[in-house]
């Protein structure tokens, strides 16, 4: 099983307290208990062109697959 976190929206009044972290680690922690073996993190494409995001994800062991995620509305 693979965990996939698509949204993780901190405001910017509580950015650079560590809010990233534990939403993550609390995230990480629900997704073993799940059996989850590994996690996707679902970058917007402002962030992905924010090097601070990538360099952030990056030094926490997270790789890029190379993969393109699209999405579509569901409707009428």
């Amino acid at each position: 099983l693979i965990a996939s976190l698509k949204v993780c929206l901190v405001l910017p009044l509580w950015r650079g307290r560590g809010g990233t972290n534990r939403m993550i680690d609390a995230t990480i922690s629900w997704a073993k208990t799940k059996g989850c073996h590994d996690m996707e993190v679902v970058l917007t494409r402002e962030s992905q062109q924010d090097t601070h995001f990538l360099y952030w994800y990056q030094n926490r062991r997270y790789v890029e697959t190379g993969r393109t995620i699209l999405s579509r509305k569901l409707g009428a």
